[in-house]
């Protein structure tokens, strides 16, 4: 019989599959059917809101390593028209996010999306983002991590972090190593990395963050803490939008989909013929994934969810921005001509201090970096 004969590696890839579906529903549906956590209804497309991506940067620190290129890549082939902050400055550190920021003059729905630009890989495409973003509600949302630093764990800024509405326990038999810092069971606390609101409401925010780095008890990232527990933003704790890599490496998987991950909610539809056929010029550099050639992208398995970034931000696990680089689609040998050819004669934006815009050519800017993005097939 057919199904006698079927593939042991296929069958664990379907089961793999199903429990990540599975996954997904038990953790989504606490958020389905709370009223205050409510996920909204699909957005038309006439109610998607731009979305802005901001990567802020120094010349120096962008060309010192293929982190930036590479996260760069992730962020054009994605979709992305990435503008770039901070280029020909240097700033304290605790400012580099937040100077330049009254020259970009949004209008006030529309989406600003501030990440870091070295350790941050984008997988889905703005307008997944927007409507992401709208089935939370709320003005501002950041990344959610266990860790809770820089601030002091006793701290009101950790211990009166609203509660996640994960449940608990989800972590533990998952961690590879006993955590050596203080942590919650779930992720909760504000990880300043992953950025994403209106730009009205964000303006307003980096005035207050302004005035928080102003005191010198806190340092930049415990600010977003600070407010988190004040109620001037949200976190995703899903990992719809964001996935932060520390203290929850374990918990990353890469898998080849056929579809888009959104398709049951907002009527996205993909092919249903598992034959993949044809080559790269069987659809436009436009098109910022292309589902039907089975993309590898990577899934949270404790949620289930298929996050817009992936950001490695814990020291101790840098060393995945090296060891899964050949992993994303984007930077695998199979699409190569295919991402050549978009990035080819492509410029980026910058802004300068100043407020006036400048040019940034891909191609000269990772001269140096470009021949080693892409593992050798």
């Amino acid at each position: 019989m057919p199904w006698a004969r079927s593939s042991p590696l296929l069958n664990k890839r379907w089961i793999k599959t199903g429990l990540l579906a599975l996954a997904a529903l038990l953790v989504l549906l606490p958020l389905l059917r709370s009223k205050r956590g409510s996920l909204k209804a699909c957005p038309t497309k006439g109610e998607i809101p731009p979305v802005h991506l901001l990567l802020p940067i120094t010349k120096d620190a962008a060309v010192k390593t293929p982190k930036f290129c590479r996260a760069l890549l992730g962020a054009i082939m994605t979709g992305y028209d990435p503008i770039i902050m901070n280029w020909d400055v240097e700033l304290p550190p605790e400012l580099d996010k937040l100077f330049q920021a009254k020259h970009l003059q949004f209008p006030e729905n529309d989406l600003v999306f501030l990440v870091d630009a070295l350790d941050v890989w984008l997988q889905l495409p703005p307008a997944d983002v927007a409507r992401r973003f709208l089935e939370y509600g709320k003005d501002v949302l950041v990344g959610a991590e266990r860790h809770c630093v820089p601030n002091s764990w006793p701290s009101h800024e950790c211990q009166g972090a609203p509660q996640s509405p994960l449940p608990i326990g989800l972590w533990e038999p998952h961690m590879k190593h006993v955590e050596k810092v203080e942590h919650s069971p779930t992720p909760r606390h504000a990880n300043s990395g992953t950025v994403l609101g209106r730009a009205g409401k964000m303006e307003v925010l980096f005035r207050r963050l302004a005035e928080i780095i102003g005191d010198p008890k806190y340092p930049h990232p415990g600010a977003f803490n600070t407010l988190l527990v004040h109620g001037d933003l949200g976190v995703d704790y899903y990992s719809r939008l964001f996935w932060n890599s520390a203290s929850d490496e374990s918990s990353l998987i890469w898998l080849n989909t056929l579809v888009h991950p959104d398709s049951h909610l907002c009527g996205h539809s993909g092919p249903r013929n598992y034959t993949v056929s044809g080559g790269l010029e069987s659809f436009s550099p436009g098109d910022p994934i292309p589902w039907h050639m089975l993309p590898s992208v990577g899934h949270n398995q404790l949620t289930g969810q298929i996050p817009a970034a992936l950001h490695f931000n814990a020291i101790a696990t840098k060393n995945l921005l090296q060891d899964l680089w050949g992993k994303p689609w984007y930077s695998t040998a199979r699409f190569q001509p295919f991402v050549r050819q978009r990035v080819r004669g492509l410029k980026v934006k910058g802004v300068k201090p100043n407020g006036d815009w400048h040019e940034l050519d891909v191609e000269s800017t990772c001269a140096n970096h470009l021949p080693g993005l892409w593992p050798e097939a």
